[in-house]
């Protein structure tokens, strides 16, 4: 049988900081990268894969927000840790968590729909590919 899963306890942390109270959904997720002109060799181990980040958070402005967290990282490369079943979880082969490095790209966006709960949608790239951690 298939194991279900809520997110309930989830940790997302990005440069130390954890996500959870402003994020409400989160996919690492990839993509097909730019192949490119390529060699024989490079053709032999496939198509390149591009991984990411794509989140929705609750528009947060205070000083130790997700959100400000984003805004003063744009543009460099900061740590992550996705943890689907929760940081007080150790990893196992059927419990992983995922690490790596992450770049911000821009600034997040800031404003919403009068009368309604601000969110934002944003994508945060990975660099390389996250580590899938089982031990």
């Amino acid at each position: 049988m298939a194991t279900k899963y809520d997110g309930k306890d989830l940790t997302f942390t990005v440069d130390g900081v954890q996500f959870n109270a402003d994020g409400t959904s989160v996919v690492m997720d990839n993509e097909d990268g730019d192949a490119g002109t390529q060699t024989f060799a490079e053709l032999a181990n496939g198509t390149p894969v591009n991984w990411f980040f794509q989140i929705t958070a609750l528009l947060d402005l205070a000083g130790t927000s997700f959100h400000t967290m984003l805004w003063d990282n744009a543009g460099t490369e900061v740590a992550f840790v996705f943890d689907p079943m929760g940081a007080g979880v150790t990893p196992t082969v059927n419990k992983p968590k995922y690490t790596g490095n992450c770049k911000i790209p821009r600034k997040p966006p800031v404003g919403g729909q009068a009368g309604e709960t601000w969110t934002y949608d944003f994508r945060i790239d990975i660099v390389g590919e996250p580590t899938k951690v089982t031990a």
